[in-house]
């Protein structure tokens, strides 16, 4: 294969891979509205139900705590997913239980997505949006795609595609959300 066309080659891959991390999606969910209620399983076979952890809880009498969610759409293919997830990790280490983090895995193999968690040791649970159902619900048309749910179910950050430095604003909102719910 010739310099160039390994080069030309080099370059249709690169555009793929930027484009997965780019906003397309014009349809955006907007920020101070109802998060799109959702439940899936995670890898280990557990249910996962966001009301659970934020917004109106389905079982009252539980008095489960609510508290801000963090969820993050990915797959095991996308390189700025590989960006993002450790820094999800570190926030969520930092902030304890008064903060869900969940990675939401697009429509891929369990076993893959299992083997992949695994070899990245990644701790954050990982949900299984096998159909992108719930993906559709969030209007998610790029990876990684990024959004904080405040206790009372409402969004609180939006964000389609990695940006580089996120995790500063994402503390901000996450420190928001929490001094929001203490009042």
């Amino acid at each position: 294969m010739t310099n160039r066309l390994k080069l030309i080659l080099f370059s249709a891959v690169l555009m793929i891979l930027t484009a997965q991390s780019m906003v397309i999606c014009r349809d955006k969910l907007k920020i101070g509205t109802s998060a799109p209620s959702f439940y899936l399983k995670t890898l280990d076979n557990s249910d996962f139900f966001l009301t659970d952890h934020c917004g109106t809880p389905r079982q009252p009498w539980k008095n489960l705590p609510r508290k801000p969610v963090v969820v993050s759409f990915f797959a095991t293919y996308c390189i700025p997913c590989r960006k993002e997830i450790p820094e999800l990790e570190k926030l969520a280490y930092h902030y304890g239980e008064s903060v869900s983090f969940v990675l939401v895995d697009l429509q891929e193999d369990k076993l893959m997505v299992e083997k992949y968690v695994r070899e990245n040791r990644i701790k954050l649970a990982v949900l299984l949006d096998r159909f992108g159902v719930t993906a559709k619900k969030y209007k998610v048309e790029s990876l990684p795609s990024l959004f904080v749910i405040d206790s009372k179910g409402q969004l609180a950050f939006v964000q389609y595609g990695f940006e580089e430095g996120f995790e500063e604003k994402l503390t901000a909102v996450v420190n928001s959300c929490l001094n929001t719910a203490a009042e």
